[in-house]
């Protein structure tokens, strides 16, 4: 017997000790006395029944490898389960405004939008994905650019996957990430009747500082008008998921309590808020790397911000969950394409043509003319050896392949991000506040 590689103890502000397995998701408060048994590896001072207990929750093994193995054909599961398709679709390269921030406008042409031929290129992937994997989810994102857009494209199209998933008994999910400000009763009924779920929007920041940064081409603000948006959505809207994702970089952290303060006297805390740490591996966006927050200091930041909105009233889940994929591009049934029908597989990748694996043709089928694509679809964790002894790696799936591809050169390497460190916080956030 021995104890599992993948376990993590760690203390809150009063001294009190965690144990987390993150290959079982198991979570135990432990005493000194266990502490103790468990760092100095005594497991012979257990009882029968504690040894039963550790051994059913992954904390102790027989094998200390068998955990990695059922771990890796997990993954592969994960990875090659064809029962959910998921398209994140770049309506257009175009946008209604100029965030300062953005160059996609200087790397291709904001005019060019999906139009009907490139539409009926997706809606013909959709059947034949069906016709060979029988997918029984059909998870769609409207992405940008600014996706409303290209409002023509978008009103072409999901009639025509709505009424596909109806006859075919597919369950149909739609989001959308959205600036917000072209959106109105009209076309949200529109696309709510045809299975809309969720509207991501986005905030800088407070008012003074998101103004300096997601502007409208002439230079006006967009923030009071964001902010109408989000109560109009939230009045006449109330069963569409919103949710606002606040970007957080070294500039807005120290306001970001006031904007929640903000945010909780205009009653919109009652939708989801996600806090978006910038960083500047994305393609798209220019070199932000001076106000972007090192990996090693994000666990404090988090927890920061997880306090300051449990302040607010704000119900903050915190307890870390296992991954078999860092993200779930890393599936083969997920496709990111471009207006003009390039594949890609993560949308911060858009517009490089390192990372264009292919292109999607009038029959409908993805022509892969780029070999990366095979780096990326093998990637592996418990075959890099970084990844296989790393603690963490039951709730981290190998990291970012962007992370990686960038620090490496190749997409088969560690892509640590907001795992290290984080993981102790989340853990003591959720003890803190009753979770486990």
């Amino acid at each position: 017997m021995n104890l599992s590689k993948y376990n993590i103890i760690t203390e809150n502000e009063a001294g009190e000790k965690i144990l987390f397995n993150s290959m079982s998701g198991a979570v135990f408060k432990l005493n000194s006395d266990y502490e103790s048994i468990l760092k100095a590896n005594r497991i012979l001072d257990l009882s029968d029944s504690e040894i039963d207990i550790f051994k059913k929750n992954g904390v102790i093994v027989d094998d200390s490898e068998q955990q990695l193995r059922q771990y890796d054909y997990e993954h592969n599961l994960f990875k090659y389960d064809d029962s959910l398709l998921s398209i994140t679709w770049l309506t257009t390269w175009g946008c209604n405004l100029e965030c300062t921030y953005c160059f996609e406008g200087d790397k291709k042409n904001t005019k060019i939008v999906s139009n009907k031929s490139d539409i009926d290129k997706m809606l013909l992937f959709i059947e034949n994905e069906h016709s060979k994997h029988h997918f029984k989810y059909l998870a769609l994102t409207l992405f940008g650019g600014e996706p409303m857009v290209n409002y023509k494209g978008i009103k072409y199209s999901l009639p025509k996957i709505k009424e596909f998933c109806d006859d075919h008994e597919i369950i149909l999910g739609i989001n959308m990430v959205s600036n917000g400000l072209l959106l109105n009763e009209k076309n949200l009924n529109f696309m709510i009747e045809n299975d809309l779920k969720m509207i991501q929007i986005t905030l800088d920041g407070p008012q003074q500082l998101h103004d300096q940064k997601r502007i409208y081409p002439n230079g006006k603000s967009t923030f009071n008008r964001i902010i109408e948006k989000l109560e109009f959505l939230r009045d006449n809207f109330p069963l569409l998921t919103i949710c606002i994702r606040i970007n957080v970089d070294k500039e807005n952290y120290p306001y970001i309590e006031d904007l929640l303060a903000f945010l909780k006297k205009r009653n919109l805390l009652m939708m989801t808020i996600d806090f978006g740490i910038i960083r500047d591996e994305a393609t798209s966006c220019g070199n932000i790397s001076n106000i972007c927050y090192p990996d090693e200091e994000l666990g404090k930041i988090l927890y920061s911000l997880w306090l300051s909105a449990a302040k607010k009233g704000l119900s903050m889940r915190t307890v870390p969950a296992k991954r078999y994929t860092y993200c779930g591009l890393n599936r083969e049934h997920s496709y990111t394409f471009s207006p003009e029908m390039n594949f890609y597989k993560c949308w911060e990748h858009l517009g490089d043509e390192e990372h264009n694996f292919g292109i999607l043709n009038e029959r409908g089928e993805i022509e892969i003319t780029n070999p990366n694509y095979y780096d990326w679809m093998s990637k592996n964790p418990t075959a890099i050896y970084e990844c296989a002894e790393c603690k963490y790696l039951g709730s981290c799936g190998g990291g970012c392949s962007v992370n990686s591809y960038n620090q490496s050169g190749t997409y088969n390497s560690a892509g640590c991000y907001q795992v290290k460190g984080v993981i102790e916080k989340q853990l003591v956030f959720s003890l803190n506040n009753n979770q486990i």
